[in-house]
């Protein structure tokens, strides 16, 4: 029996996934949303309280498998690491815009994604290291990494929302241009 009910789980979850790549997670409703799915809202009850939950489930699974994914970056100097790591979330929207605005920009679950963990450091922890090493700026360090944050969710919205193409070498421009302000 409870193989047939992590089996109906993943199933959700799976389901969610898909749904939430296709139309964005903003106006899913648990009753369109199993029925797209083949289920009944009884078996989506059964598993999860309410769509908050399913979200914070999905996320974990999605964030997981962004990190997994990312380039391996171990034998890279912190300014290589900073440029591709943005390049890495700004070609993402490209690839999968309604996941990364499911992963980044989901009111409860914005910082999640920046919370999670790499290698025993979260990225939002990855993020702010690499602007302290390469802040050559009058800024302070945590207005250095806002600084190139908004950047790279500047940019990944105008990309995911079709506003501009994804160009590498525009955002390695871009950081090596906040890099080497003073």
């Amino acid at each position: 029996m409870e193989e047939i009910k992590n089996n109906t789980e993943e199933l959700l979850i799976a389901g969610a996934i898909a749904y939430i790549s296709k139309y964005g997670y903003q106006n899913l409703s648990v009753r369109k949303f199993t029925k797209e799915i083949n289920m009944t809202t009884g078996a989506f009850y059964k598993h999860f309280k309410d769509k908050q939950e399913l979200y914070n489930t999905t996320l974990k699974i999605l964030s997981h498998k962004f990190i997994e994914q990312m380039p391996d970056m171990s034998n890279k100097s912190s300014l290589d690491q900073l440029i591709e790591l943005s390049q890495y979330f700004i070609g993402q929207a490209e690839k999968n815009p309604n996941i990364m605005t499911f992963i980044l920009f989901t009111e409860s679950n914005a910082t999640h994604i920046l919370g999670s963990n790499v290698d025993g450091c979260t990225l939002r922890v990855k993020f702010l290291e690499l602007a302290k090493e390469l802040n050559h700026s009058q800024l302070s360090d945590e207005d250095f990494f806002l600084q190139i944050w908004s950047f790279v969710q500047g940019y990944l919205l105008l990309v995911k929302n079709g506003l501009a193409k994804y160009n590498p070498k525009l955002v390695e421009h871009t950081i090596l241009q906040l890099v080497k302000e003073k």
